[in-house]
């Protein structure tokens, strides 16, 4: 990646981390042009993906407006796989595109949706928190992040691997700024242009092109009691 690319962090104000920022200005030339990074310094393929992703997931999700849903974004799994991973009673398949809202069981707190994107698959609750709650279970061999869109205290976001939240009370949308946080949760943060569904996704991989998997999902599932 040439130095133009990082230069752009810096121009749009981006508050980065003090070890990134000292990186970049190691950089730069005698007249503080930031020079090109170092071949085995640039991004991986899949690191470029995850830019390439952020703008175009913000755009898709810019008019979701409302509060109280939850995402469990994860990577590298179909829906078929996650779901005997979960305490499932049953799925209901609707015919039509029924807007959630109009749902008989759409405050029923142990229904959730599931939809497979590209890169992998997309559990969520438009009324509540449990699909966020899901997300350890959900990532038994793989890694995925969730969000619950709390309307009193914000959004709260959580990154999962191999079946265990490893990270909590984060915030997606915004750069981390703990020295916790591994480059993968940085450079969602910073790609995502604000968006906190586009965080989530990003992080995981997934690349949907529309809002069906919060909103109109392939499947709704009632869960029983986790064992």
């Amino acid at each position: 990646m040439d130095g133009a690319y990082w230069e752009e962090f810096l121009d749009e104000g981006f508050d980065l981390p003090e070890g990134i920022r000292r990186y970049l200005e190691a950089h730069k030339d005698s007249s503080g042009v930031l020079t090109d990074i170092p071949e085995v310094q640039q991004l991986s393929p899949a690191e470029r993906a995850m830019v390439e992703s952020g703008p175009e997931l913000a755009d898709v999700f810019f008019d979701i407006a409302y509060d109280g849903f939850s995402l469990a974004c994860v990577a590298a799994r179909r829906a078929v796989d996650v779901l005997p991973l979960l305490s499932v009673r049953e799925v209901i398949v609707m015919d039509e595109q029924t807007p959630w809202y109009e749902l008989d069981f759409h405050d029923a707190e142990d229904v959730v949706g599931i939809t497979d994107v590209p890169g992998g698959c997309v559990i969520a609750q438009p009324w509540g928190y449990l699909a966020a709650r899901l997300l350890g279970p959900a990532t038994a061999g793989t890694f995925g992040y969730g969000m619950f869109a709390n309307p009193k205290s914000g959004n709260q976001g959580y990154i999962a691997e191999d079946g265990t939240v490893v990270r909590g009370d984060l915030h997606p949308a915004f750069p981390p700024h703990s020295d916790q946080a591994g480059g993968r949760e940085i450079l969602a943060g910073f790609v995502s242009d604000g968006s906190a569904i586009a965080n989530c996704l990003v992080y995981a991989g997934l690349r949907p092109d529309t809002t069906d998997c919060l909103e109109y999902p392939d499947a709704w599932v009632r869960l029983g009691p986790t064992p």
